[in-house]
């Protein structure tokens, strides 16, 4: 599967964490990704697709990794 920028998508490593959030960053040349996580066990469907949207995820994309 490839990413927005064409490169594979793959989780980027953990930025840093504050509580049970967890905040990854993806860097691209100029252009720079920020996701923030719930550190949960379960995520509310509407909060995992501002994650995806935030971190430029297709949600179908998404569905195709499980």
């Amino acid at each position: 599967m490839r990413g927005v920028y064409g490169s594979p998508t793959t989780v980027p490593p953990k930025e840093s964490q504050k509580g049970s959030h967890v905040k990854f960053v993806r860097r691209a040349g100029q252009i720079v990704d920020t996701a923030i996580v719930p550190g949960k066990d379960e995520i509310p469907v509407g909060t995992l697709r501002s994650i995806l949207s935030q971190a430029h995820i297709d949600p179908d994309d998404w569905d195709n990794l499980g």
